[in-house]
């Protein structure tokens, strides 16, 4: 059994998700638990077989300057877009999971 752990956030700040994801993987699932980077994985994590991490850069706002509230509005759908696209392509990448955690 494969399963996908995503945690829309920091991954090394996610406890929730890195103990659903030790919890599968300590009853004999395959888990790729996908997220942002940023703080560190502890060791629990990353020296678990049966844990795969795939990481995702953060974006940031690419805007410069004083944003009015349709220029600010504008740039945030465009940057969710942006994570949206980001995150399929890597769960895309996995292949099919028996089980998605977001």
């Amino acid at each position: 059994m494969r399963a996908a752990v995503v945690a829309l956030g920091d991954l090394g700040r996610s406890a929730r998700m890195r103990y659903h994801a030790q919890a599968l993987a300590g009853h004999g699932v395959d888990v790729d638990l996908v997220g942002f980077e940023g703080t560190p994985l502890p060791r629990e994590i990353t020296h678990e077989p049966r844990i795969t991490v795939h990481r995702i850069a953060p974006l940031r706002l690419s805007i410069r300057g004083e944003l009015t509230g349709s220029t600010y509005a504008a740039a945030g759908l465009f940057d969710a877009l942006r994570v949206a696209f980001r995150l399929w392509r890597t769960l895309a990448a996995l292949g099919r999971p028996d089980l998605v955690l977001v």
